[in-house]
């Protein structure tokens, strides 16, 4: 055991660096490797993209961990809580309030090395960035893969595909189908379903209704949580004043 990691992912991060900067491997064709291999990811579980890629902003990632360097950063980031879910969601400190300590001891890759993978990383990060579906369609979150049971994530223009097999390598859908099509599907089976069945169109209705009151239950909650916070602010503030 080193840093707290069993030793097969030790000897599997050791070697992430290699195959980037000797090969030219991307990181889902690493993860997909590994998961091959069947290496334990740092996690006990399957490989991912983003375990290796990370976010080089944040810092996060193996090939952005200077860990591995023999170098740990402190208050790099900040855990912020969403009132309305509350969720804790990181957001990134300055720079120059991140926290810098030697730590030889656990270095396990060389200066050389972490500079030819940063320079490569920086090459087609610059050339493309870093590029991510940001728009919600209909059955966003909603669908799984038929082979894996993954699942699906919009790619390649406007289409779903199974992200098990994309960040993973572990899947052999190959196949993905637009989503404009997809929703057409779906809403035409609903449709042809309950327009047949004054019954079911009934229970639909009373559903969409018990949703609608539900949502605005919790909106009528969030609000009463966000006005007890602004008082007792208030109130404190108050008190600092005098």
């Amino acid at each position: 055991m080193r840093l707290g990691l069993p030793l097969d992912v030790i000897q599997a991060t050791n070697n992430l660096s290699d195959e980037r900067a000797e090969y030219g491997m991307t990181p889902r064709q690493i993860a997909a490797r590994l998961n091959r291999e069947a290496v334990s990811s740092p996690g006990c579980g399957q490989w991912n993209a983003s375990t290796i890629n990370g976010n080089r902003l944040r810092r996060i990632g193996i090939l952005n961990n200077e860990l591995y360097l023999g170098r740990i950063i402190y208050n790099r980031q900040k855990f912020l809580k969403d009132p309305e879910t509350g969720k804790r969601t990181a957001r990134p400190n300055p720079e120059d309030e991140w926290i810098t300590k030697e730590v030889p001891r656990l270095r396990i890759i060389e200066d050389a090395l972490w500079d030819r993978v940063q320079a490569l990383k920086q090459r087609y990060s610059s050339r493309w960035g870093n590029k991510r579906q940001s728009n919600k369609r209909l059955f966003s979150g909603l669908l799984k893969c038929g082979c894996c049971g993954g699942g699906m994530t919009i790619s390649r223009g406007d289409r779903y595909y199974c992200s098990a097999r994309r960040e993973k390598g572990t899947c052999n859908a190959d196949r993905g189908i637009g989503a404009a099509e997809l929703e057409q599907r779906v809403l035409n089976g609903l449709r042809d379903i309950l327009l047949g069945n004054e019954g079911l169109i009934n229970e639909f209705a009373a559903e969409f209704k018990r949703e609608l009151a539900r949502l605005r239950k919790e909106g009528h909650g969030a609000r009463r949580r966000l006005l007890k916070e602004q008082q007792d602010l208030e109130r404190g503030i108050k008190r600092c004043l005098d």
